[in-house]
């Protein structure tokens, strides 16, 4: 049943022995194939439940969910000699670097049909598609908004994880600078229509966390183990700031919101289109921004003394979506430039046929304004679990996510602002003393007045 043995330590008598363990679950149904758990042991009991049933619910369903995976790949150039070493292998090196991978590996894991898409004229979104998730989106043209938009219209669902800036960090006479690259993804032509909007400033909060870099310059970095940043743009994520009554999030541990965007919600819109809207979680409370044209210094990541505020950074809207492409012609596909060392592109196929009307269906859309935290190098805990969670409720529903919760999770607790700490070290090291002395002070005063009226009394 391709049931394999791990190996776990034993203590026998004086001596520690290494053992050969089976520990399993096989789960059949009908004349499908049987389902292994294949490692079950006290450390990860807590995930059985979730285990079984999931199994139990991929074996039994009629239609396994189809979802389109967009995410861009990066080309790579490989030095010479790594080259030749690859070639001694008889492997073909490497053409380009794949930072989303894992979102399909554990996607297949979970039993959903992935299609890894390129979304181009030879390599659109395929029809059957239950679900679409478009991972950090690179200058969207006008045929792929056009595409969405009535992939939307027609009942389809979709996950949309923008990444507006990437930053790089180097060393400069031992201090770190930071360097900001715009990504233009070019969605919120497309999202504006349903009142929604990815904003272009830069997003800052109290509540982060550190991040350790090599830099690149220096071949002896990475050796020395890297160097330590810990910018507000590093936006940690707790429960604080989670929507508990939406599975999606209710029971997830911090979120790594590195480099992300703050969403512009237009309620009056949504309300107009007759969407609903749920925002999933937002920014501290001590959260700032600042303009994209801000120089950046210093200066640019200090907190200002006023104006803080949360600022929603996730959302999930529901309802009827309105067909944007109704009454425009459809776009052409632009030209795809072949990449570098690559044959030019095969001659054009045949016209496309004319597109038939939308049949408009309920739909559902994700929009988060950071795809970073989905990259490989950051796709753990709970921006593992944010992943599954929403690939899950829009294509099965919430009853899986609702088990998959029940988990021990992170609770973090909210990192306060300097004010903050400086008010708590006062009530802690000086407001208690002075109450203190104050008590003492007023028990000497009573009992000093109560000698006085006892010695007037016995005059």
């Amino acid at each position: 049943k391709g049931v394999k043995p791990f190996s776990v330590q034993a203590l026998r008598e004086d001596a520690v022995t290494n053992q050969l363990i089976y520990s399993a679950v096989g789960i059949a149904y009908k004349e499908k194939e049987e389902e292994i758990l294949p490692r079950i042991v006290p450390d990860n009991l807590f995930e059985l439940e979730y285990q079984i049933v999931n199994a139990v619910a991929k074996i039994t369903r009629e239609k396994t969910p189809v979802v389109a995976l967009v995410a861009p790949r990066t080309p790579v150039k490989v030095d010479p000699r790594m080259e030749m070493f690859y070639r001694q292998m008889g492997q073909a090196p490497p053409s380009f670097d794949d930072p989303f991978v894992a979102l399909e590996q554990v996607l297949r894991q979970e039993k959903f049909e992935v299609r890894r898409v390129k979304f181009v004229k030879d390599d659109p979104i395929p029809a059957e598609a239950t679900a679409i998730a478009v991972i950090n989106p690179r200058d969207l043209n006008e045929r792929q908004r056009w595409e969405l938009g009535r992939a939307l219209a027609s009942g389809k669902s979709l996950i949309l994880a923008v990444q507006n800036y990437q930053w790089d960090y180097r060393v400069n006479r031992n201090r770190p600078t930071a360097t900001k690259t715009p990504e233009t993804p070019g969605v919120n032509d497309l999202l504006k229509q349903y009142g929604l909007e990815v904003s272009e400033d830069l997003l800052m909060d109290v509540n982060h966390a550190p991040l350790t870099m090599s830099d690149q310059s220096n071949p002896l970095s990475a050796m020395m183990g890297g160097f330590t940043v810990n910018y507000p743009i590093h936006i940690l994520v707790n429960q604080e700031t989670m929507n508990r009554d939406v599975s999606i999030t209710s029971r997830l541990s911090s979120l790594f919101y590195l480099w992300g965007s703050p969403l512009a919600v237009d309620a009056k819109k949504l309300k107009e289109l007759n969407l609903g809207y749920v925002e999933l979680f937002s920014s501290s409370r001590d959260s700032w921004t600042r303009p994209a044209a801000t120089p950046i210094n210093d200066d640019a990541f200090r907190r200002p003394d006023s104006g803080t505020r949360a600022w929603p950074l996730a959302c999930l809207v529901k309802g009827q979506f309105p067909d944007v492409t109704k009454g425009q012609a459809r776009p052409e596909w632009p030209q795809e430039e072949p990449m570098p060392g690559q044959p030019p592109p095969p001659p054009p196929p045949a016209e496309e046929a004319a597109p038939g009307p939308v049949t408009l269906a309920p739909g559902q859309l994700i929009l988060t304004g950071c795809s970073q935290m989905f990259r490989r190098e950051f796709l753990a805990q709970g921006n593992l679990d944010l992943f599954l969670n929403m690939a899950e409720a829009i294509t099965a529903g919430d009853d899986l996510v609702n088990v998959r919760s029940k988990k021990p999770i992170s609770r973090a607790i909210h990192k306060p602002s300097d004010a903050r700490r400086s008010w708590w070290k006062f009530v802690n090291l000086g407001l208690v003393n002075l109450l203190l002395a104050g008590i003492g002070m007023a028990g000497a005063l009573l009992r000093k007045r109560s000698r006085e009226n006892y010695a007037l009394a016995q005059k």
